[in-house]
């Protein structure tokens, strides 16, 4: 059963409250956000998530996060998030939604999201050798730059990190990010994000946050461990559908 909702222009304006109710029916414009049952579960490139011209595209959330309307995001990864049955695989677009440097001035956090918008065009997920349906795989991120900055994605169940309706989430572990100096920054952050899959224009697209913290397992699960009293530095957005690289080549990234 599919319900459809929309995201209001009201709930997507500069005043937007701290709570919003679960029934009610937001739109921007003419796009909308269909809430589906808590017990489907959709395969990576599902098209009963394609919403059409009336879906939202990461481009339109990394507005959102830029807006800093971050209750929007919140909610959406929240109470519209929906369960996967396996890792997307292939080349995503991506759109970096904020990087958010405690403890110094905004300006600084505004330069390091410029960055990101400049030199980060997404993410590739492998799945490797075995059966496309994978709970787990290899990954690197699409920077302009010679080096790769790896990690491992994988489906996992709740998390203390952030809450989801969905069964699972998508979690990228960067214990082993490779070798260089980004690589090497990355390694020393402590870099790890967590994905909850939503409907978009396109299919579904990914709602990303990132932590920083330490690896106390390497890249075996439920290994990582946010700084003491740290919060969420970072929002980015994925889209692996065809149609979402076709948007970015045409927008010169």
């Amino acid at each position: 059963m599919m319900i459809h909702l929309t995201l209001s222009a009201g709930m997507l304006a500069a005043a937007i409250g701290p709570a919003f109710a679960a029934d009610a029916d937001f739109q921007l414009g003419s796009k909308r956000v269909p809430l589906f049952s808590k017990d489907e579960v959709f395969q990576a490139s599902d098209k009963r998530l394609a919403v059409g011209a009336e879906g939202i595209t990461i481009n339109e959330l990394s507005a959102l996060a830029k807006e800093k309307k971050f209750d929007v995001l919140e909610k959406l990864f929240k109470e519209y998030a929906v369960t996967v049955a396996c890792l997307p695989h292939g080349h995503s677009a991506g759109a970096p939604g904020g990087v958010f440097v405690e403890h110094v001035r905004t300006g600084v956090s505004g330069a390091f999201t410029e960055l990101a918008g400049l030199l980060w065009q997404g993410k590739v997920f492998s799945p490797g050798a075995g059966p496309e349906c994978r709970s787990e795989s290899n990954g690197e991120n699409r920077v302009s730059a010679l080096e790769y900055i790896k990690f491992v994605p994988r489906l996992i169940g709740k998390s203390s990190l952030a809450s989801t309706r969905a069964s699972n989430m998508v979690e990228l572990n960067y214990s082993a990010p490779g070798v260089g100096v980004l690589p090497l920054a990355v390694r020393a952050l402590g870099v790890y994000d967590l994905m909850a899959a939503v409907p978009g224009k396109y299919g579904p697209l990914y709602i990303g946050k990132t932590w920083l913290g330490r690896y106390n397992k390497g890249n075996a699960p439920d290994s990582f461990v946010k700084y003491r009293n740290s919060k969420q530095v970072a929002w980015f957005f994925l889209d692996f559908s065809e149609g979402a690289l076709n948007d970015q080549k045409q927008d010169g990234r």
